[in-house]
């Protein structure tokens, strides 16, 4: 994961995507702006829902399946990446202390 301490996209600024949005106690404070976008990250998501309407199905209820499984693993690779980030601050702090 390209993530690091202070990034200006929330889903690779540690301190942000990290942060408990209801518990203040466990919240950290950005000193910058998230206010950009992942070009790579963006590109795989629209490079997906473009094939997937670019290709010919032979029935609705396909495409509306396709569409659904599309979103569906798009949400799943989202909820993927909290545990991810967790294992890279681990492993910073393993070798902080190492």
């Amino acid at each position: 994961m390209h993530v690091t301490d202070e990034s200006s996209i929330p889903d690779h600024c540690m301190v942000y995507a990290l942060s408990d949005p209801h518990d203040s106690s466990f919240r950290g404070k950005c000193h910058h702006i998230h206010e950009e976008n992942c070009l790579g990250c963006d590109d795989l998501t629209s490079e997906i829902y473009e094939f997937v309407e670019q290709a010919s199905f032979l029935l609705k209820d396909d495409r509306d399946e396709a569409v659904y499984l599309t979103q569906h693993s798009k949400d799943m690779i989202q909820a993927w990446r909290a545990p991810q980030l967790h294992t890279v601050r681990q492993d910073q702090s393993r070798l902080e202390i190492l």
